[in-house]
């Protein structure tokens, strides 16, 4: 995960990269308000239902299945 603080006035930026997605990347956005500074643990946590839910909704995780017969 790599996080880009204050990417915007508003707003924190996060790069995850892994298996989570069909293309192995997802970006995302933590919309704050300008100037706060967000807690690095919760931005942690984040990172973390997001790549979890990306994961559960990954069609492709496993690969392609090919026929038994």
């Amino acid at each position: 995960m790599t996080w880009h603080s204050n990417y915007f006035a508003h707003a924190d930026h996060l790069e995850l990269r892994g298996c989570m997605t069909s293309t192995g990347y997802r970006s995302e956005f933590i919309n704050k308000a300008e100037g706060d500074e967000l807690d690095p643990e919760l931005v942690m946590e984040h990172a973390r239902r997001v790549a979890q839910e990306c994961w559960e909704a990954n069609e492709q995780k496993h690969g392609v299945q090919t026929a038994m017969f």
